[in-house]
């Protein structure tokens, strides 16, 4: 069975070339809807018919730069502030679940969904965990960190998260000290988050763990005691200096895994986690990021306006998260203002099995297959049919008449299309779509059972 990457594997400077829509492939709003899927957690019905009349590329640097203000006429600027100050307020005993409803708040809110998207990849590629640090100040500021460099060059990124106290703390490397180097977060820096396994020897993180020592948290707080810090020559990965860890971070993204390393992550995420993309069909990328001098923004802009993304074969690729699936019904269903109790959603992914701020290992979440066992898709489910309910927690914020008003239908049929069609896009077939159709026809009073059965289709399970 022919494989629809293999055109791409033979020519890959032209698979990540810009995508040019045609008449077989349009931009219409099924690929709308497929980039917002991807890249925002989703989009209601009068973003997708606006960004399917531009070019894709136009699109994406729309959803790049986000919008200037919020749903409820807040600018970005006061939005983001809100929340920074709300999260800081709690301080380092903030209730765990406190925290998590707040993101998922500012998630389902944000007039840049695409940061926020960018972020949570970002807490899973630098995955630290509340269960361990026992700080939610910390923990906080660690996201806030992740969120200020998130498309910025990916150097700043790793040496502000180098120095940060929840990863310190995380890895066993607040102490570090010069006559007992901690080889833990070296080892991690290399595997995880820069280079991938088998581009480094045990030496390297040896010779790496000594750059690392004086690197203390004292007080919640990055502190360097020079006293503690090896200031001897190192050698890693074939250089030698008295190296510090910006030093190593230095020497580490000049390798060329690590460029290929960062693409296949970011691939997976916005891809495909069910396909195979060696490095002579990333290296393009690869070469964009670095020519881009490592900003991640180079990258992710080249990933979602290619010809690979934009291909059709690409679509439903991906299980979503459950913060995907949480934040994106709450978004594509208009579900801000009023939204469900955030710490109700907060304890629905958790059910589901993503609770922020506390991935279950310094891999990350598996994600994949993962998410959708017999447990979690009844967590799903259960979710679904609450918001869909007539009581309850999560009942009367979903107002199937205020949408359909947004969304330009006059009648229930209408209605149940639209709502198909963005929820499902092109997911539905036609088969499903007559099955609604003879709901809207059958109980045209009764929306929701609609929105419950779309919520609850297998295709809405992926991204």
């Amino acid at each position: 069975m022919a494989d629809w990457l293999d055109p791409y594997r033979k020519d890959p400077k032209a698979a990540w070339a810009i995508f040019e829509p045609t008449a077989e492939r349009p931009f219409n709003a099924a690929a709308a809807a497929h980039l917002h899927r991807r890249a925002a957690f989703g989009a209601g019905p009068e973003r997708l018919a606006a960004d399917s009349e531009l070019t894709p590329a136009e699109a994406v640097d729309r959803l790049l730069k986000g919008d200037e203000k919020a749903s409820d006429g807040t600018s970005a600027a006061d939005f983001a502030q809100f929340f920074d100050r709300t999260e800081a307020r709690l301080g380092p005993d903030g209730p765990l679940r406190r925290i998590q409803a707040l993101w998922l708040q500012r998630m389902v809110n944000t007039p840049h969904p695409a940061l926020e998207v960018l972020t949570l990849f970002w807490h899973n590629h630098f995955a630290t965990s509340q269960v361990k640090v026992q700080n939610t100040g910390m923990m906080v500021d660690q996201v806030a960190t992740l969120r200020k460099h998130a498309f910025g060059p990916f150097a700043s990124m790793l040496d502000a998260v180098a120095r940060d106290p929840a990863m310190l703390v995380w890895l066993d490397a607040a102490a570090n000290r010069r006559s007992r180097p901690n080889e833990n977060f070296a080892r991690e820096v290399m595997e995880l988050f820069t280079l991938g396994r088998g581009n480094y020897s045990e030496k390297d993180i040896q010779e790496a763990a000594r750059a690392y020592t004086g690197w203390f948290v004292v007080q919640d707080r990055f502190a360097f005691l020079a006293n503690q810090h090896d200031t001897g020559e190192k050698t890693v990965l074939g250089k030698t200096g008295p190296f510090g860890g910006e030093d190593v971070h230095r020497v580490l993204l000049e390798q060329p895994a690590s460029g290929l390393f960062l693409a296949r992550k970011l691939v997976r995420h916005y891809v495909s986690e069910t396909d195979t993309f060696d490095d002579a069909l990333l290296a393009p990328l690869a070469e964009a990021f670095q020519n881009a001098g490592g900003k991640t923004e180079a990258l992710v802009r080249a990933i979602l306006a290619s010809r690979v993304f934009h291909d059709p074969a690409a679509r439903r690729r991906r299980v979503k998260s459950p913060v995907a699936y949480v934040v994106g019904t709450c978004r594509m269903l208009g579900m801000s203002d009023p939204m469900p109790s955030p710490e109700t959603l907060a304890d629905s992914t958790s059910a589901m099995g993503q609770g922020l701020y506390a991935p279950p290992s310094v891999a990350g979440w598996d994600g994949g297959s993962a998410w959708i066992d017999t447990t979690r898709l009844v967590a799903r489910t259960n979710l679904a049919l609450g918001i869909c309910s007539a009581s309850g927690p999560m009942s009367g914020k979903l107002n199937p008449e205020k949408w359909a008003e947004k969304a330009g239908t006059k009648t229930p049929v209408e209605t149940a299309e639209a709502l198909t069609d963005t929820l499902l896009a092109d997911g539905a077939d036609a088969g499903l779509k007559a099955q609604i159709r003879a709901v809207a026809e059958s109980a045209p009073k009764d929306p929701k059972s609609i929105v419950a059965r779309l919520l609850t289709e297998p295709v809405y399970q992926l991204a």
